[in-house]
C-alpha cells in the first residue's frame, strides 16, 4: 500500500488502515488505539 507523503491523505490511510484491520480480526478497541496512534504519527511527520 502507498500513499502520496500529504496530509490530505489521512483520512484515506485511515480508511484503508481500518480495513485492513478488521479483516486481521483485532477488536474495535485496538483497531482504534492502533488508528490514533497512525493519526498522531503521521501528523508529527508533516509537521516537521
Amino acid at each position: 500500500m502507498a500513499f502520496p507523503a500529504e496530509s490530505a491523505q489521512l483520512a484515506p490511510v485511515r480508511t484503508a488502515l481500518r480495513g485492513w484491520l478488521n479483516r486481521c480480526g483485532l477488536n474495535p478497541s485496538m483497531i482504534q488505539k492502533v488508528l490514533v496512534a497512525v493519526g498522531e504519527a503521521c501528523d508529527s511527520r508533516h509537521r516537521t
